[in-house]
């Protein structure tokens, strides 16, 4: 018995110093969300901070929901016509070590094509990221109402949110 938990030791021991020296890759995503969608339509987006807390590059493969037949990562690109261009990033996306990418509507993001039903304005959908290496990332996206964004004044426009960069003096009128 003392040679087999010698050797169990040993090996365990071999395998920690071999492990320690690995790169391990840790994903983070930070306020996934979509916009609602109107019933005819059968695309949407989906936006997110993806992090990569590790020490070595991530790859972001492809993703799948069950709230659409296929997902695809697309970039947005000016192109020479100065005209915005949707493009597949067939690759996938790469997320470099101990650094975060933002997807965001207009730039990187994730579209859900072939939505099954419309998305709903206080629900949230399912949505997985596979990765090249490493368990796949479940991610829950939270679904909100275009109007609500469409009503919120630009942030440079609200200044500290009180009213004192505002003129408040009376209005002089034409005669």
């Amino acid at each position: 018995m003392k040679l087999k938990f010698s050797t169990l030791l040993t090996t365990a021991a071999c395998a920690l110093v071999l492990s320690s020296g690995m790169a391990h890759a840790e994903i983070q995503v930070s306020e996934p969300y979509t916009f609602e969608t109107a019933p005819a339509m059968k695309v949407g987006g989906a936006f997110m901070g993806i992090e990569n807390t590790g020490d070595k590059a991530e790859h972001i493969t492809g993703a799948t929901s069950s709230v659409c037949d296929h997902v695809e990562i697309h970039s947005m690109e000016q192109g020479d016509d100065g005209v915005m261009k949707m493009r597949q990033l067939k690759e996938g996306l790469e997320v470099p070590a101990g650094q975060k990418v933002e997807l965001v509507p207009q730039g990187l993001h994730i579209m859900l094509i072939g939505l099954k039903q419309p998305l709903e304005a206080g629900k949230t959908i399912d949505l997985t990221l596979d990765r090249a290496e490493g368990d796949p990332v479940k991610v829950e996206v939270t679904v909100k109402s275009r109007m609500a964004k469409s009503m919120e004044p630009p942030k440079e426009m609200m200044g500290d949110g009180n009213m004192e960069h505002m003129d408040m003096s009376p209005m002089e009128h034409a005669k």
